[in-house]
């Protein structure tokens, strides 16, 4: 037995122990995840950067080469003399072009009708014809460019023999006034803008390299496969610009397939004019270096955090279990019946304060004894008080029962004689006509009077009791819809002989309810600002919204009424409370009462404010409609 004890024992400390040492592993895989996210977030927004400004330079440089041969063109046409003056003047400006840099290769002078006046070319006649079918097939995009005094770059072609990389580029000639007169285009070799593009490094491996709207490699180390026509648009980044070459690019570093087949991070710079794009490309492993450190960093740190967590775990566990277990065996000898056993404890801890909670416990317990007889009364009060809760339930049951059964009762047995009363009242004032005089017919009258009375209070009560009996489940209702439908029928008659008007000032809201239920207590409070009104006054009521806490929606009617005294505005809502006399105002006094009882059952509340001889605003809460909050909320 004491082995088992042991046994337990020693499985608190190693329970103890692995609770620290789970804490400590929880806490240190959320920082050190944290840690490295961070740190992953952190490295691939700087290589993104960096990256990124490496393309942006790359396109700058291959920007300016090209504005570089844009300028000279327009440099040269407004210094060369090329209006009226002679082809020999004319050819030797167009020579001093070819000069000036080998990337030209052929210079034509057309006129404003693109008609050809004069060509110089570095090539033979055999091989200098492709220029001129571009300038045929390009006719249509040149003319409208250069007038606009714009300088015309053409798409890339390539060579149709040595497969090089060409451009048109065309500049407008005009006089001293301004007027257009001819058109200089410049076929431009793009093969001596490797050379700018070669040396762009992305780190130690990167590469980049050029490609025009349609996906082509018109620049890159490699040569020969420029000069393959190679087409790139199998690689994703080539393709996101080839397909929206004008979208920002965000600068995020991309994982994809490069151009040599290996996975590469790779970013473009679009240049704008002309419409090609450098792509820049770094091998992952190069790209992703700095991430790896931090990794390797990070586990090393956290390993060694885990080891000095499992040596801090065993020395705690072994400080709190220490004198738990004195505090076990005093409570083994307490239990064994030596009751005059003290614990001895050292610290002034929650622990030392448990050793003094036993000490008073033993204390308590010698001076005193619970008594069984006690213990049986306690238990037979209770059994006592559950027998007296489940009848007093019966009991309830039983009168919501009999309440049911009065609202049966009352709506045909109480119902019918009372129409019978009506019924053969009315007879009597019919047959006896002007026969019955003085008390007779008063009290004739008084009959009728009163089971009319007595047929709208059944009535009234019907109504009070079905708001919980009689419910419907909650929809939307639309409160405007609502109104118009009251106008429309239950309200039109006293509408028209009050010649009351109602106005809603704006849209009422959709709320969640009882559309039965809203529709009656809406009626209810119309009807009242109808009625109550000073003779001769024509009625108006307004009806607005205003929003409420716990989404809810207060909802009032206002009209220019009687007004309601301060001390009566609560009393009002009570069955069968009056303000007024059957002569002055008809009505049972329940009307109110079935209101309230509505909106309760809707979680809301419902009061009157008014000033006497101005008017009562009757308000109220409801719910929002569902969808209105659900539509907020996202």
């Amino acid at each position: 037995m004491n082995k088992n004890k042991n046994k337990k024992f020693r499985s608190l400390t190693f329970s103890v122990a692995v609770a620290f040492l789970s804490l400590s592993a929880t806490v240190l895989i959320i920082a050190n995840t944290l840690q490295i996210y961070f740190n992953i977030c952190t490295q691939r927004d700087l290589i993104a950067g960096r990256q990124k400004l490496i393309a942006q330079e790359a396109a700058d440089t291959v920007k300016g080469y090209i504005l570089e041969k844009s300028e000279f063109l327009k440099t040269a046409v407004k210094v060369g003399k090329l209006i009226n003056t002679d082809k020999s003047e004319q050819k030797l400006v167009m020579e001093k072009i070819l000069g000036f840099n080998q990337a030209f290769r052929q210079v034509v002078l057309l006129n404003s009708k693109q008609q050809q006046i004069l060509r110089q070319s570095r090539l033979s006649n055999l091989l200098s014809g492709q220029l001129t079918e571009q300038i045929k097939k390009r006719g249509e995009e040149i003319l409208p460019e250069v007038l606009q005094g714009k300088t015309y770059i053409s798409p890339v072609y390539f060579d149709s023999i040595t497969s090089e990389p060409l451009i048109i580029m065309g500049v407008p000639v005009k006089d001293s006034l301004g007027n257009f007169q001819m058109i200089v285009l410049s076929e431009i070799n793009l093969k001596f803008m490797w050379d700018i593009v070669n040396p762009i490094k992305a780190g130690e491996n990167g590469r980049a390299y050029v490609v025009d709207s349609q996906g082509a490699l018109i620049a890159f180390g490699d040569i020969g496969r420029v000069l393959k026509r190679e087409n790139l648009l199998h690689l994703k980044e080539v393709a996101k610009f080839v397909s929206d070459s004008c979208a920002y690019n965000e600068g995020k570093i991309k994982m994809s397939k490069g151009i040599m087949d290996t996975c590469v991070a790779t970013t473009h710079a679009h240049l704008g004019t002309p419409n090609w794009a450098v792509m820049v490309e770094t091998p992952i492993y190069e790209a992703y270096a700095p991430i790896l450190s931090s990794l390797n960093l990070a586990a090393i740190t956290m390993f060694s955090c885990f080891g000095f967590s499992i040596v801090a775990s065993h020395y705690l566990s072994k400080r709190i279990t220490r004198p738990i277990i004195h505090l076990r065996d005093a409570a083994e000898k307490i239990g064994q019946g030596q009751m005059n056993t003290k614990i001895e404890h050292e610290s002034f801890d929650e622990i030392g304060q448990l050793a003094e909670g036993f000490n008073q416990m033993v204390e308590d317990l010698q001076k005193t004894t619970v008594s069984r007889d006690a213990l049986i009364k306690e238990v037979h009060e209770r059994k006592n008080a559950e027998q007296s809760l489940e009848q007093t339930a019966e009991k309830l049951e039983q009168a919501n029962q009999e309440l049911k059964n009065f609202v049966y009762i009352a709506s045909h047995d109480l119902r019918e004689p009372l129409r019978k009363i009506t019924a053969f009242g009315q007879l009597l004032e019919k047959s006896l006509g002007n026969k019955l005089e003085g008390d007779d017919a008063e009290n004739l009258k008084f009959m009728v009077d009163g089971a009319d009375r007595m047929s709208q209070m059944i009535n009234g009560l019907l109504t009070y009791s079905r708001v919980n009996t009689q419910s419907q489940p909650f929809q939307t209702v639309d409160l405007n819809k609502t109104v118009k439908e009251l106008q429309k029928f239950e309200l039109s008659v006293v509408l028209e002989e009050k010649n009351a008007w109602i106005e809603i000032p704006s849209p009422l809201p959709c709320i969640e309810g009882d559309p039965v239920h809203i529709r009656q207590l809406i009626q209810n409070l119309i009807a009242n600002g109808i009625k109550y009104q000073k003779k001769d006054s024509v009625p108006e009521i307004t009806i607005s919204s205003k929003p409420a806490a716990d989404n809810m929606v207060r909802i009032e009617v206002s009209d220019n009424g009687i007004g309601i005294v301060p001390e009566y505005q609560n009393a009002i809502f009570t069955m069968f409370k009056r303000l007024h006399t059957r002569s002055e105002y008809e009505g049972t006094g329940i009307g109110l009462s079935v209101c309230k009882r509505i909106v309760e059952r809707h979680g809301g509340h419902i009061g009157v404010e008014s000033i006497p001889g101005k008017g009562s605003t009757f308000w109220f809460t409801v719910p929002r409609a569902k969808e209105l909050i659900i539509a907020e909320i996202s």
